[in-house]
């Protein structure tokens, strides 16, 4: 199956998360779930945590400076100055207690081509008595607008609890869906009309800032693609069916649309779908010291060669030759890292052990993150030229001027900096011009639907194993930068089976998100691809509550339990986070030896 790489959207869709069906613990959602009351007339909705209208995107995530606006007499509507009280006086009405009032622009993605949608937030703490209130509030709230000569902004109610997303936690083994949550799936999937999904799961999931999403209810997770424009009502009360069958009556079910993607980064991404912002405070950029002069080691970016999209070299593995009985290095990273989809019918591929047949090259650091170095270099002597005392001493020298002798000591200070960074870049743009970030040769891949092991049914296993050459140095896969109370003396593949606890911390080390960990959830769950026939592998999930565990350009990370046993490696992943998906060490271990004909796998010890 191939997950869709998609990440970005030019539309904009409506969604509703369905809260809880029965009353549950705390931090849950109400007791009923709101039915909505979107009607043609007006296209207000109410929701969980939200209602207004008429045009809402998906959900309210993402909230950027207000776009211009016209008012209804053709001027430009300027929200500066503009009064609130008929706001605050309708809050009143409808016995809401308005906690902030707003003019924002809202997108459901962080898409720089979409233009932001025109929103009067009103942010409000939602109770179950907030059914219907807010919804009247929000169309009246819109009418006063009107009556100002505005007709082209929209109208929120929004709990702040919304922008935050739900944090997700594993389910419990007490759970009464956790024993049965095989049966459940296999039955959904088989009764319910699947067109349009793209991931079913089941975790805890809650909206509580002051409790924790493991004191919330089970809930069944679906996420569907973002262009599905079928009747989700259908698809929930199929679940719920099917729920009522096991006598479940407390598991949840929330819906949204979301897409399953793979962890590569690109600069595609970043100069043609996400925005600016996006770019500048995510992005890893390397340094003479962080790459030009160390071996490769786990977390560093790898591409193939030159490309524009890298992920995370994983670490270093030692294979023991069949014929000569050496031990042999080889890295190890995720193979849609490296190879378009185009390739997948070439899969598996084996250079063999006497040389590389030419298989594709391999970079690590990727290009990207060279030219983003050079590029940061770059970007720091120009902060410093254009300070406004050095470009004042310059002048003066280039005028023939008298200098203070305190400002040209200044001077000489920022220009021995500039001395400094120039050098840097000079070695920087040697180590690209001469390729010297050349890693090697993938030595062997594999990226195909299996029948795996430690699911029992079928997954994608999605791997890649790259020969050094030889002037490479090899690095070191030292783990005791991941905690100080973790035992990683012994670290290494296990021999024997790993048995993952649900609830076990399992850590990684990625190029963009560097040193995170996440909550391992014993239920598997179902991912589909976008063809048509809509077929579903199943994976292991990590679940991060409200932390980031993984994003764009982590896949290929390998995952460590506390002790320092290799758990898996990280694949993907949700795009609006909550989850990450990764392949079990064991499935990962049977399939290279199945491929390559080893029957010796160690991670390489320090």
């Amino acid at each position: 199956m191939a997950l869709t790489s998609e990440v970005t959207t030019t539309c904009q869709y409506l969604i509703r998360m369905e809260p809880p069906r029965r009353s549950s613990t705390s931090g849950a959602a109400p007791e009923r779930p709101l039915v909505g009351d979107t009607t043609p007339d007006d296209g207000f909705v109410e929701e969980y945590l939200r209602a207004g209208g008429p045009n809402l995107c998906e959900i309210s995530e993402y909230a950027y400076p207000f776009p211009k606006t016209t008012a209804r007499d053709g001027s430009t509507f300027t929200c500066e100055g503009y009064c609130f009280d008929d706001v605050r006086a309708i809050g009143k009405k409808w016995n809401i207690g308005i906690i902030n009032i707003s003019f924002i622009g809202r997108k459901a993605y962080p898409n720089k081509f979409v233009v932001p949608i025109p929103t009067l937030s009103i942010g409000a703490r939602w109770e179950v008595s907030s059914k219907g209130r807010w919804l009247e509030a929000a169309r009246e709230i819109y009418q006063s607008l009107q009556g100002n000569g505005v007709d082209s902004i929209s109208v929120e109610i929004v709990d702040r609890r919304l922008e935050m997303g739900p944090s997700f936690c594993p389910c419990k083994p007490t759970d009464a869906i956790y024993p049965l949550w095989g049966a459940v799936a296999e039955k959904i999937l088989t009764s319910v009309d699947t067109s349009g999904f793209r991931s079913l799961g089941c975790h805890r999931i809650g909206y509580e800032i002051s409790a924790s999403a493991e004191d919330c209810s089970p809930t069944i997770f679906l996420t569907l693609c973002r262009a599905c424009s079928r009747e989700w009502q259908e698809v929930k009360q199929g679940i719920r069916n099917v729920l009522d069958e096991f006598k479940l009556s407390t598991v949840n079910v929330l819906i949204r649309k979301d897409n399953p993607i793979r962890y590569t980064d690109s600069t595609e991404r970043y100069d043609q779908c996400w925005d600016e912002e996006d770019n500048i405070n995510h992005r890893k950029h390397i340094s003479i010291d962080n790459y030009c002069s160390r071996p490769i080691t786990l977390g560093d970016s790898v591409s193939v060669h030159n490309s524009t999209e890298h992920g995370t070299f994983g670490g270093w593995l030692e294979l023991k030759n069949p014929t000569s009985g050496t031990w042999e290095p080889v890295g190890i990273t995720c193979a849609h890292c490296i190879f378009p989809p185009e390739h997948q019918s070439k899969f598996p591929m084996f250079a063999g052990w006497e040389h590389n047949n030419g298989l594709p090259e391999i970079d690590s650091p990727s290009l990207l993150d060279v030219q983003a170095g050079i590029g940061e270099v770059e970007e720091a002597i120009s902060c410093h030229k254009k300070l406004h005392l050095f470009q004042y001493v310059q002048q003066a020298k280039a005028d023939g001027d008298t200098i203070r002798p305190a400002d040209e000591d200044k001077w000489r200070k920022v220009q021995s900096h500039v001395d400094d960074l120039e050098a840097q870049k000079e070695i920087l743009q040697f180590y690209r011009d001469s390729q010297t970030y050349s890693f090697g040769r993938v030595f062997a891949a594999d990226f195909r639907e299996l029948h795996a092991r430690t699911t029992k049914d079928i997954t994608e296993i999605d791997w890649a194993l790259v020969r050094p050459s030889g002037d490479r140095a090899i690095g070191s896969n030292k783990l005791s930068e991941l905690s100080d109370n973790a035992l990683f003396a012994e670290a290494g593949i296990p021999e024997s089976k790993l048995h993952l606890i649900c609830g076990d911390r399992l850590y990684k080390i990625g190029r963009k998100t560097g040193l995170t960990y996440g909550v391992y959830n014993g239920l598997k769950t179902a991912v589909f691809d976008d063809k048509e026939n809509n077929s579903e592998t199943w994976v292991h999930t990590i679940t991060g509550l409200r932390d980031t565990v993984a994003s764009f350009g982590d896949s290929g990370a390998l995952f460590f339990t506390r002790t320092g046993d290799v758990a898996g490696m990280c694949t993907g992943g949700s795009v609006r986070g909550g989850l990450v998906y990764f392949t079990h060490i064991h499935d990962l271990v049977d399939d290279i030896k199945q491929v390559t004909g080893v029957k010796d796998i160690r991670l390489k010890q320090d």
